[in-house]
């Protein structure tokens, strides 16, 4: 499995990761972007086995500082993920993220986290321990609909107004909207792990988020909430509606 932190709030990345290793049987392993000498000898790295356990718990920190480290990782994506038998940490203190090394991440990795309380200056977001996208959704689910809209405007500055960003971000946001049904439907009747292991997910931490932020609204509410995410959907292909638009009226809730 491959993870993604990324952020300057070292305690929360490091609480998250920590909690990760406590389920792993394997030692961890740390490598710095510092101590690689050439993109051969960090694939050579990551496919030697341990000598103690068939897992490995592997940490690389700040891979995207070095270009040619940056780009080696993703122009050899395919092949890192079918490494058997490792958990994966990528760990960087800063991501540009209009960069290929972020959006590469931001499909992929089983958790994609922004641990930090101000992304840069010019941002100001608020912290999120579960990325952006959970920042926006879980406003939505507590009723902070004017916080998201903030949020969301400050991240299409920063995006200079992409459209690949915001159809990112419609799609993530509505799957956890949909997720957040599901837990509604199940009523309490099925553990957030089943549910977990029903959607392929390789954990129940997402769904635990989920379920806190939203503990005050109904079945029905997530019913709405869903609709609205399929009716602007809808929208977006007949191109009704702009990307940034039908973001942002999401995030507007119900």
């Amino acid at each position: 499995m491959i993870y993604m932190f990324y952020g300057t709030d070292s305690a929360s990345k490091q609480a998250r990761i920590a909690e990760l290793f406590a389920k792993s049987k394997a030692e961890k392993e740390i490598l710095a972007s510092d101590e690689i000498e050439s993109p051969s000898f960090l694939m050579s790295f990551l496919l030697n086995s341990s000598l103690f356990s068939d897992q490995r718990f592997v940490i690389l920190q700040n891979i995207s500082q070095k270009s040619e480290l940056a780009n080696y990782v993703i122009d050899n994506f395919d092949n890192v993920k079918k490494i058997p038998n490792i958990t994966l940490i990528f760990s960087e203190s800063e991501l540009d993220r209009r960069g290929v090394f972020y959006k590469t991440f931001g499909k992929t990795a089983e958790e994609f986290v922004i641990t930090e309380n101000v992304l840069n200056e010019k941002l100001n977001l608020p912290q999120t321990f579960m990325g952006e996208t959970f920042s926006l959704t879980n406003n939505i689910l507590r009723g902070q609909n004017a916080k998201a809209l903030q949020i969301i405007s400050k991240i299409e500055q920063a995006n200079f107004g992409s459209d690949d960003e915001a159809f990112r971000l419609f799609g993530l946001i509505s799957t956890q909207l949909l997720q957040f049904l599901m837990i509604k439907s199940a009523d309490g009747k099925t553990s957030l792990t089943k549910i977990a292991l029903d959607m392929n997910a390789k954990s129940d931490y997402a769904l635990k988020q989920l379920q806190n932020a939203g503990a005050k609204l109904s079945r029905k509410d997530a019913q709405k909430l869903t609709k609205l995410a399929a009716d602007l959907d809808k929208k977006l292909k007949t191109s009704e509606i702009k990307p940034w638009q039908a973001v942002k009226r999401l995030c507007a809730g119900i």
